[in-house]
């Protein structure tokens, strides 16, 4: 299983997840500080993604949204939560900056 999925299995029945995302070997952590967003993407599906779906509630207010490695990614706010979709390697480590 896992290391996202171990950690999220911890949290009260029916809090929302930090971050979601639409493939089941990619493990997603949330890290949040005053400046901003980052969540670690780790590809253990053993293949490049071409569109991995990346979904992260509660951004309020973020300005700018990057990948440490690759391209600008294609975000959608929705209230105040906002989708990435991207290609995705090994890992990167996506950035959503106040």
């Amino acid at each position: 299983m896992p290391f996202a999925k171990r950690f999220t299995n911890g949290l009260k029945v029916g809090a929302p997840l930090p971050v979601t995302v639409n493939h089941a070997e990619v493990d997603a952590c949330r890290l949040q500080s005053a400046k901003g967003i980052g969540v670690t993407l780790m590809n253990g599906s053993g293949k490049p993604l071409e569109s991995l779906r990346v979904a992260v509630p509660t951004i309020s207010r973020c300005r700018k949204v990057s990948l440490a490695i690759g391209a600008v990614p294609k975000i959608t706010i929705h209230g105040d939560g906002a989708t990435v979709v991207m290609p995705l390697k090994d890992g990167d480590l996506l950035m959503l900056v106040r």
